[in-house]
């Protein structure tokens, strides 16, 4: 056998082994995981998912804590002006929430993680934590909902719906209970790089994440991640 045959063999196996250990790998920069604290203190505080919460900040914001969608979404949780405003009133009052504005989402990581985890709580209770209609009435409202029930449901909110309980069971595999060790003083949230990763985290979603994230900032526009792959894996 010819030696580019070799050389090509080895090549392909090569990117294969290296496709396939992606999410031990690289789990960090297509499943980041910031503003842990928060995190785990508002889900502690309402008894939401900390995994579900993340998994839905990544798919609304990419964890740009100034995210701004053309349809006027804001903040790290992408609330809509009507709705935040409903929500931080049902949180502080009806004094503070006549004062609020959408903008104050912007740049406070801390404030919109306890709103998007209050609402999240709000809609599990509405719904009796059936996850599936949670995520469609918060990507698509209660309309959505009763359409999923009725079985005509909107194919987009169902499809989101899926997307974040599938990043959830991602974020579970990879940081495990990183609450549980932050209150532990371990101080180490950081992804568990082990083999048992292969095969639980579906690969063309891994790297899709990995190479195309998504960020909802005032230009729409993809942005990959690739600046900051160095960053993520000498964390």
């Amino acid at each position: 056998m010819k030696w580019w045959i070799w050389s090509s063999v080895l090549i392909l196996g090569s990117g294969l082994l290296f496709y396939i250990l992606g999410p031990v790998l690289f789990a960090s920069v297509a499943y980041p995981l910031k503003y842990e604290a928060s995190l785990c203190k508002w889900s502690k505080e309402y008894g939401v998912d900390v995994h579900l919460e993340a998994a839905k900040i990544m798919a609304e914001s990419t964890w740009n804590p100034n995210a701004r969608s053309y349809a006027g979404a804001v903040g790290l949780t992408q609330f809509m002006p009507a709705t935040g405003k409903r929500v931080y009133t049902t949180l502080y009052g009806a004094e503070a929430g006549a004062r609020f504005n959408a903008n104050q989402l912007l740049g406070n990581p801390d404030l919109a993680i306890q709103m998007g985890t209050f609402h999240l709580k709000e809609l599990s209770d509405r719904y009796g934590g059936n996850l599936t209609k949670v995520l469609i009435a918060y990507n698509g409202g209660g309309g959505a909902v009763r359409l999923y029930e009725a079985g005509t449901p909107i194919t987009s909110t169902v499809g989101y719906a899926k997307k974040i309980l599938a990043m959830r069971d991602a974020y579970i595999k990879i940081y495990g209970d990183f609450c549980a060790r932050l209150a532990s003083r371990q101080f180490d949230v950081e992804p568990r790089r082990d083999l048992s990763a292969i095969g639980s985290i579906p690969l063309t979603e891994f790297w899709r994440n990995f190479l195309f994230v998504q960020r909802a900032d005032t230009t729409d526009e993809p942005i990959p991640p690739i600046q900051d792959l160095w960053q993520n894996l000498l964390r």
